[in-house]
């Protein structure tokens, strides 16, 4: 759990439900759990990694959705810290 504040917090899906407690089952849910997150000061900055469906960015003024690139995946094994270096 996140007890004080980061600049950037990476997170997929099921680390961001045991961040807020929430099933968050839909994009907006997501969304909304981000700013939640950032609201309380945990971080200035949440993506939320959703697989082979892309990222959620958050920030205090904006979100935004980016799609995945098709492909066909050997492994997803450093999949997120791909995306965090890429950042």
């Amino acid at each position: 759990h996140i007890s004080s504040g980061v600049f950037l917090l990476k997170a997929s899906v099921r680390e961001l439900r045991e961040c807020v407690g929430s099933e968050l089952l839909t994009e907006p849910e997501q969304l909304a759990a981000a700013h939640e997150l950032i609201d309380r000061g945990r971080a200035e900055v949440v993506v939320v990694s959703l697989g082979s469906q892309g990222a959620l960015l958050a920030t205090r003024h904006a979100s935004h959705r980016f799609s995945s690139i098709p492909m066909t995946a050997v492994s997803g094994v450093g999949a997120g810290d791909a995306m965090v270096a890429a950042i």
